[in-house]
């Protein structure tokens, strides 16, 4: 049997005083835990979320981002 994980994702945003910055990303709660901080800013922000996820949990992550034939 497969062990369970619990993910609880939510959206951050912040903007500097003066308006000028602006950032984004995601928390993402692990099996009830502390909130990892994601900042999806590319088109692969599924792939990133799984990266940091496994590599928060322990796991070394291998990964290719192959392209399509």
């Amino acid at each position: 049997m497969n062990k369970k994980i619990n993910l609880i994702f939510s959206d951050w945003h912040y903007t500097c005083g003066d308006g000028c910055c602006y950032e984004w990303g995601t928390y993402c709660k692990v099996n009830g835990g502390e909130n990892l901080v994601m900042h999806f800013t590319d088109a692969n922000s599924a792939a990133t979320a799984v990266i940091e996820v496994l590599t928060h949990l322990g796991y070394e992550v291998d990964f290719d981002f192959g392209d399509e034939e």
